[in-house]
């Protein structure tokens, strides 16, 4: 376990000192790791609102997306690396479903495809 002590860090018994400056920038990186998860479940919680107000249970979301993602064992259709969005085949700008139209993809993958149709963004 690494516990910071008096700007030295500590794993274990072992006392490792740490520059002022490293410890500085080991506590805005905890900052903005909270910050994030602080967007994420803000973000989670907005979806789950609009699921509430579409009449569907956000259960539903939820295991459909575990069983796209167990389908290919978790890795992005467009490049293998690991998914961890969805993406809609068909762009939902160009009268794409929104149900029956996803796969998993890599984040760099989808922001690349943005709302380009699959043929689109492969003739890139």
């Amino acid at each position: 376990m690494v516990d910071e002590v008096h700007g030295a860090l500590q794993v274990g018994d072992i006392l490792i000192p740490m520059e002022p400056h490293a410890a500085e920038a080991m506590a805005r990186e905890a900052e903005w790791a909270a910050k994030t998860r602080l967007q994420k479940r803000r973000a989670r919680a907005r979806q789950r609102q609009r699921f509430v107000q579409e009449g569907r249970r956000w259960s539903e979301y939820q295991r459909r997306r575990d069983n796209l993602m167990a389908v290919t064992g978790y890795a992005c259709v467009y490049c293998g690396r690991v998914a961890t969005t969805l993406d809609h085949v068909t762009p939902l700008a160009a009268g794409g479903a929104s149900r029956y139209n996803l796969v998993p993809a890599c984040k760099p993958c989808n922001l690349d495809k943005s709302d380009l149709s699959l043929s689109q963004w492969l003739a890139q």
